[in-house]
């Protein structure tokens, strides 16, 4: 995982867009790794709870009780850009709140989590604009980070947070048949 952290790391200072679903999905790993006994069924479950026990608490503020982004919301920004390839400006709505809001990922911008609410006009109609800007430097760097802090419980606990996966090198074909 810790390789992975790195790669992200690099990532994000030239592609954007394959930081965040790098980022998106080194969440789905960690949730696999936490919580195995969900299986692959309850991934929704798993991804959500992972997000709400190693990422929500570090960035949200503890006094309030509104969570400008909650966990559903990121699963639904992961399952919009994995499986659909769209910008995530859908609607979704705020944790405790009954306003839709537009979720929009934006850059080069020093605004994060930001609630913008207010109307336009367009073609005669009144429109409401709910949005919530996320700056996605600032928010693949929370990821980053909730990743480390969750490394960092899995190294105290003698947990293993090691990719269950293996890539060989060199392999012929003579050596698989």
């Amino acid at each position: 995982m810790k390789e992975l952290i790195n790669t992200l790391s690099k990532i994000k200072k030239i592609n954007h867009k394959a930081a965040i679903i790098m980022a998106l999905t080194t969440i789905d790993i960690a949730s696999r790794l936490e919580y195995p006994s969900f299986g692959k069924v309850k991934n929704k479950v798993r991804y959500k709870r992972w997000l709400d026990n190693f990422f929500i608490p570090l960035f949200e503020d503890k006094n309030s009780t509104i969570h400008i982004i909650s966990s559903a919301d990121i699963y639904n920004l992961r399952c919009n850009i994995l499986h659909e390839g769209k910008n995530f400006e859908t609607k979704m709505k705020a944790k405790n709140e009954k306003n839709i809001y537009n979720f929009m990922l934006v850059k080069n911008t020093n605004s994060h989590r930001n609630k913008n609410i207010g109307t336009t006009v367009m073609n005669g109609k009144v429109i409401q604009n709910n949005i919530i800007q996320v700056n996605i430097d600032v928010f693949i760097n929370e990821i980053i980070s909730s990743l480390e802090k969750w490394i960092e419980k899995r190294e105290n606990n003698n947990q293993d947070h090691i990719l269950p996966f293996v890539i060989k090198d060199g392999v012929k074909n003579s050596e698989i048949f």
